[in-house]
């Protein structure tokens, strides 16, 4: 009999995400979800979905799942990918005031963490996925050492939606009349760029140090306003 022909071997459909540029995988579509990993530049891997305005695509990420901002990737056979809503957003959590210890309060203790001049940011202002390196230089002005390390937290706000990026470092021990500067905080902006920006810097942010003074913890974010410019990173 006559040789039967054999059909090609198809040529596997299954969409393909190629990593542009070193980005971030998130646990659902926007920059409000929380880090799980990273892909470097050149990566490839399957892409399992789409976002409904297709700003963001649900990608394997080992043996889990993760979304990847869309503008980073490039996506062979999108047309065959499914429409995925992804996980409904984080709830944004508002800065709390300084609490009152509903506890017994400590002694009262003579120390007054307050700025030693302005705070220090490079670049300034930043472009959209540039990472800022932000100095901060801390006066103890009470009569006694603070006995222990505390934290400050620095927080970029966009002001008309109130979206929050931030960050901790510690702040050392600090001697009485004594100034330390807190230097190598990070902090990278990924959203809401071609808007207002204010960046502010909170001493002693969990309220872990008595002082006579705590109103004056918190800097001028005013001063600290700027726009967020485009860039190939977002």
């Amino acid at each position: 009999p006559p040789p039967t022909d054999i059909p090609p071997t198809a040529t596997p459909t299954t969409p393909q995400a190629t990593i542009l540029t070193g980005a971030n995988v998130r646990s659902g579509p926007s920059t409000l979800f929380e880090v799980v990993g990273a892909f470097a530049a050149g990566a490839t891997t399957d892409a399992l979905a789409v976002n409904p305005d297709r700003s963001w695509y649900k990608i394997q990420y080992f043996n889990a799942e993760g979304w990847i901002f869309s503008d980073l990737v490039s996506v062979s056979n999108e047309d065959q990918l499914p429409v995925e809503e992804g996980p409904p957003s984080p709830t944004l959590t508002p800065i709390p005031p300084t609490p009152v210890p509903a506890t017994e309060a400590p002694p009262p203790a003579q120390i007054n963490l307050v700025f030693d001049g302005p705070v220090s940011i490079n670049p300034y202002p930043p472009d959209c996925g540039e990472t800022m390196e932000i100095s901060v230089s801390i006066r103890n002005e009470g009569s006694e050492s603070m006995g222990r390390s505390a934290a400050l937290r620095v927080v970029d706000t966009h002001v008309d939606s109130g979206t929050r990026t931030e960050t901790t470092a510690p702040i050392p021990d600090i001697g009485p009349g004594e100034t330390r500067t807190v230097e190598g905080i990070f902090l990278t902006v990924e959203t809401n760029f071609d808007a207002t920006h204010r960046i502010q810097v909170i001493l002693d942010a969990n309220n872990e140090i008595g002082e006579t003074n705590e109103g004056d913890n918190s800097s001028r974010a005013e001063a600290l306003e700027y726009t967020l410019d485009a860039s190939d990173n977002c």
